[in-house]
């Protein structure tokens, strides 16, 4: 299997980082949801509407898609220097500068 491309623009780099941190955000709400959800089918209904949640995310993200965003993100899984990169643009929206 070929390593996934990363000739990824600036632009989707940038999206992607505001769309991740979107997720991580509706992940950690998800996962609290979990914790006290009381049967499997509350558990599988939060699950649900996380996965919906995230993929709204992604594609109220100006500049990226999902398939992008997968795709950014298995590129950034597979190379170390590309992930660096994506990191850096990552820590960008969640520590902005002044």
């Amino acid at each position: 299997m070929a390593a996934p491309a990363t000739d990824f623009d600036q632009t989707q780099i940038e999206s992607f980082a505001v769309a991740y941190v979107q997720i991580m955000d509706i992940g950690m709400q998800a996962e609290q949801q979990l914790q006290t959800a009381e049967s499997d089918d509350d558990r599988a209904v939060v699950q649900m509407m996380a996965q919906e949640q995230m993929a709204s995310a992604v594609e109220s993200t100006e500049g990226i898609t999902v398939d992008d965003y997968n795709a950014i993100l298995m590129a950034a899984q597979a190379d170390p220097a590309f992930a660096e990169e994506v990191g850096g643009a990552i820590d960008a929206v969640v520590q902005p500068s002044n």
